[in-house]
């Protein structure tokens, strides 16, 4: 356009029309003035938040590596003590294998010791029954050593008692249809009176006891001294649990050796016999 050729009213108009446009262009200029320092300072805090987050990531990451090294140093340590525990285990494994090496040698040592023990006993079972035979024939042939030393003099200690008396008769049995009932170990007899007399090394209440049965069977097992008075006598070379005292007051005779060997009846002179 020339703008030589416009008159004023249109020079004017064109004047306005640019002025205009000026204005729409500084304002639009202005608005992405605007928006541009928007951006920058929203961009402005994007770097801060990112810087600050950059910051707490490299914090992590330091802490995350000081854990890693606490960790490694963990893993250190807890190497090191399996590696001891492995040593602790192989140890106690050996001292494992030489205890049951001990077991089994001292199961061997028990096992030989058992046996010795099993021939000691049946050594020992034979050497009782031995002595068991021995002691029954010791007591036998003491039994009989006792009755040859008691007997005799029996007869003469009882008469002197008043006692009518006249014959002595050493281990008497009573049967009656073959079959044994009573056995007697002295029987004095004759006349209208029997002493039974039963003779012990050792007299002990338990003696006493069998004697006073055996006396309330003479009459029913000898009938011949059905009409007879039957008394009891026990003699003995010592009296264990006071028998002496406790056949007395049954109403028996006590015999006893005195120390010169003199067989005597203990019994006081003005003593009572129990009848049977």
């Amino acid at each position: 356009m020339d703008l030589k050729e416009l008159n004023y009213d249109e020079l004017l108009a064109v004047m306005q029309a640019t002025i205009l446009g000026f204005k729409e262009m500084r304002a639009q200029f202005d608005a992405d003035v605007e928006e541009r320092k928007r951006m920058s300072e929203e961009t402005a805090q994007m770097f801060k938040e990112t810087d600050r987050q950059f910051k707490e990531v490299a914090n992590r990451f330091k802490e995350t590596d000081m854990q890693i090294k606490e960790t490694a140093n963990r893993f250190k340590e807890t190497d090191r003590q399996f590696k001891e525990t492995a040593n602790r285990f192989k140890e106690t494994d050996m001292q494992i294998k030489e205890t049951a090496n001990w077991f089994k040698e001292t199961d061997r040592q028990f096992k030989e010791t058992d046996k010795k023990f099993q021939e000691t006993d049946r050594q020992f079972k034979e050497t009782d029954k031995k002595f068991n035979k021995l002691q029954g024939l010791f007591v036998t042939q003491w039994g009989k050593l006792v009755e040859a030393i008691m007997a005799p003099g029996c007869l003469k200690l009882f008469r002197q008692r008043g006692i009518d008396i006249s014959q002595a008769y050493r281990n008497s049995v009573s049967e009656i249809n073959g079959i044994k009932k009573a056995e007697y170990d002295v029987v004095l007899a004759n006349g209208n009176e029997v002493v039974i007399v039963e003779i012990k090394t050792t007299c002990k209440v338990e003696h006493v006891n069998y004697l006073l049965q055996k006396l309330t069977e003479v009459k029913t097992f000898i009938k011949s001294y059905s009409d007879k008075k039957i008394y009891g006598a026990i003699a003995a070379i010592s009296f264990d649990e006071s028998s002496d005292s406790y056949a007395v007051k049954k109403g028996l005779f006590v015999i006893k050796t005195s120390d010169e060997g003199i067989v005597q009846i203990d019994n006081e002179a003005n003593f009572k016999p129990m009848e049977f």
